[in-house]
């Protein structure tokens, strides 16, 4: 398994406060040595939501893998998001 596989896996089930989304996602691309925290890049992508998941695309600026998105949706309080998927962006 690569390490890039382990921090898809480890953000698979990450659980956290609503507004740290982003920053935990690239913490654990740098834990995972994946890429330095100047390399990743998250924003929201709503042309990608699906129902009431919102829809965040990872992208790497040195050449790692392809875009990633990350499916997440906010607890009944807003107070902490929960991912639920992470899959490989493919462009329609």
């Amino acid at each position: 398994m690569t390490n890039l596989d382990k921090a898809i896996d480890r953000i698979k089930v990450l659980e956290c406060p609503t507004g740290e989304l982003e920053e935990r996602i690239v913490n654990i691309f740098e834990d995972y040595r994946v890429a330095n925290r100047n390399e990743v890049i998250v924003k929201r992508d709503e042309g990608s939501d699906k129902d009431d998941l919102e829809a965040y695309r990872i992208e790497f600026t040195k050449g790692k893998e392809g875009p990633i998105l990350v499916f997440a949706k906010a607890g009944m309080d807003d107070y902490v998001v929960k991912v639920f998927k992470v899959k490989p962006f493919i462009n329609k």
